[in-house]
């Protein structure tokens, strides 16, 4: 997926998962040593926009960001999982 105004380029680095990618978020990682320089940080989509989350990756040293849309957050009704929805099939 392609964000709009986002930097060309290709990064290498380890991922690190930072849930919803909140300012809490981060300050859990950090307070656990986690170091996230240098690191690709995937965020789940939800919670807060979706600049923010980058803003926040930035500004805890991340050098890219994986965004994400969680199969949980799509489930309906009894179904199991998002990919046995009527659009998907």
């Amino acid at each position: 997926w392609w964000n709009a105004y986002s930097s060309n380029g290709t990064v290498i680095g380890n991922i690190v998962y930072v849930n919803y990618g909140t300012n809490e978020d981060f300050e859990l990682i950090k307070k656990k040593n986690i170091t996230l320089t240098n690191k690709i940080v995937l965020i789940r989509y939800g919670g807060i926009f979706r600049g923010d989350k980058v803003f926040n990756a930035e500004k805890f040293g991340a050098i890219g960001v994986i965004l994400f849309s969680d199969p949980i957050d799509y489930v309906l009704g009894n179904s199991v999982l998002f990919i046995f929805l009527f659009y998907l099939i």
